[in-house]
């Protein structure tokens, strides 16, 4: 691509402050240019890709992209820019369509992928008022500069749909990466035993919370678990600022596990490379019986004020997911148990598929078509084989007690996983029937998610 005679090559930082505008344009006018021996030129040519695609020019855009990579453009950067420009497009769709709140939210949401640090307000305005000019809403009457001011208006005031997004932003700590990236170069150079933080990200009932119950029972004093959500003192950082575990394993050089859980609900985790002490281990289902089983948690919350009668809160029930209380929760609901409405339950399934989809595109997607030394993959029927192969990694410094569990977990890892049979038997008897009465909506988004990533599940799939 020869550089147009009379033309020069925008910087980095120009390129980065067009891209938070939206202006595809002049992006997209990098392609006209010779790249080749610009500072910088993967990620040139990257932003270049991205205005191409906002433009609907496919050719240059693939170009870009394979050039970008052939000059070794990170990975994950590349997969961010791309999910930017997903809630680009939705953003833009929801706001022809009136949904002003759903529209802000994408549109930070596409801010948010790129660039940790920042004037999140400021990338905010700049994203909605550039977007909506591109749709016209703002040339169109005084109605389209109503909806401009209103929505600059929620973000002044802070209580947007895209607050969640700015806490996200300053959710990650570069101070706690480079700890880890200290530790992880130490425990290598000097063969130290490994400390872990296992950086979870979970799709809701896949096997994290029988994860932490196995590696607590094993290793004792040699783990700790953050749960995140519920967890009283939570630093509230990514990676985890709560760095006294790892410094006490290596005081005492002994092996330990910090596990930290996050379903990123909202698909706004920060994204960063997984380390030799900072790993990252992402759990899966078959979409069918994760569906089926997390609508019959999340129906739990429909009925709190019996369940308090009980002694039952709904953060006891998120928090530890213990059999017993739960068992008690679903008795509990069943006693004064209401059908859903099915239109509710088609709402609810519509609004999970995105969820599900958004969250393989975002986490396992890239992990299986660029396999990472210290991410891993784990299907719900794969998790004894992955805590298998965490202890014997660490099997040289463990404590003899602990050993000893361990071994005596492995030689039986297989005997205490039982695999679902039926996808439409859950806890409730109540639920079970209705579950069963819309069997056929639960399989369509099963059939939805299975076939928008058959890459996915030809890997991962099969495990209930």
């Amino acid at each position: 691509m020869p550089a147009t005679e009379g033309m020069t090559v925008m910087t980095l930082d120009e390129a980065r402050v067009r891209w938070r505008a939206a202006d595809w344009k002049a992006l997209a006018g990098l392609a006209r240019m010779d790249l080749s021996a610009w500072p910088e030129r993967e990620r040139l040519a990257l932003l270049a890709a991205t205005g191409c695609l906002q433009q609907g020019d496919w050719s240059n855009a693939e170009a870009l992209l394979r050039r970008a990579m052939d000059w070794g453009c990170d990975r994950s950067l590349m997969h961010r820019l791309t999910l930017a420009g997903l809630h680009d497009s939705l953003g833009r769709a929801f706001a022809m369509d009136g949904t002003n709140d759903q529209a802000l939210a994408h549109f930070l949401k596409a801010t948010a992928f790129i660039d940790m640090g920042g004037d999140v307000l400021a990338a905010g305005q700049a994203r909605m008022a550039a977007q909506l000019d591109r749709i016209g809403l703002v040339r169109d009457g005084p109605d389209a500069w109503k909806l401009r001011r209103q929505v600059i208006e929620r973000l002044k005031a802070n209580d947007s749909p895209g607050t969640d997004i700015a806490q996200t932003k300053s959710r990650f700590s570069p101070s706690g990466y480079e700890f880890y990236l200290r530790v992880s170069k130490a425990c290598q150079e000097k063969n130290r035993p490994p400390f872990i933080l296992l950086d979870s990200k979970s799709l809701p009932r896949s096997g994290l919370h029988y994860l932490k119950n196995t590696l607590a029972k094993i290793l004792g004093a040699g783990f700790s678990f953050c749960e995140w959500y519920q967890e009283p003192g939570c630093c509230k950082k990514m990676p985890c600022t709560l760095t006294a575990y790892a410094s006490a394993g290596r005081k005492r050089d002994a092996a330990m596990v910090r596990l930290v859980k996050s379903h990123d609900l909202q698909l706004d985790d920060p994204v960063y490379e997984s380390l030799y002490s900072l790993r990252r281990v992402v759990l899966v289902r078959e979409p069918l019986f994760l569906l089926t089983s997390w609508f019959a948690l999340d129906q739990l919350s429909h009925y709190k004020p019996a369940l308090l009668k009980a002694g039952i809160r709904m953060e006891k029930v998120w928090m530890s997911h213990e059999p017993i209380v739960l068992d008690s929760a679903y008795r509990t609901m069943d006693a004064s148990y209401v059908d859903p409405e099915p239109g509710a339950l088609a709402a609810w399934l519509e609004e999970k598929t995105r969820y599900v989809e958004g969250f393989l595109e975002k986490w396992v997607r890239p992990a299986l078509a660029d396999p990472q030394p210290f991410t891993t993959v784990v299907d719900y029927g794969q998790v004894n084989s992955y805590i298998a192969g965490l202890l014997a990694e660490m099997h040289g410094r463990l404590p003899d007690e602990t050993k000893a569990r361990a071994d005596a977990y492995t030689q039986n890892v297989l005997a205490d996983f039982h695999a679902k049979a039926d996808p439409y038997k859950v806890a409730s008897v109540k639920l079970t029937q209705f579950i069963t009465e819309h069997a056929a909506l639960f399989r369509m988004a099963d059939e939805a998610i299975k076939s928008s990533y058959p890459d996915v599940y030809s890997v991962c799939g099969g495990s209930k």
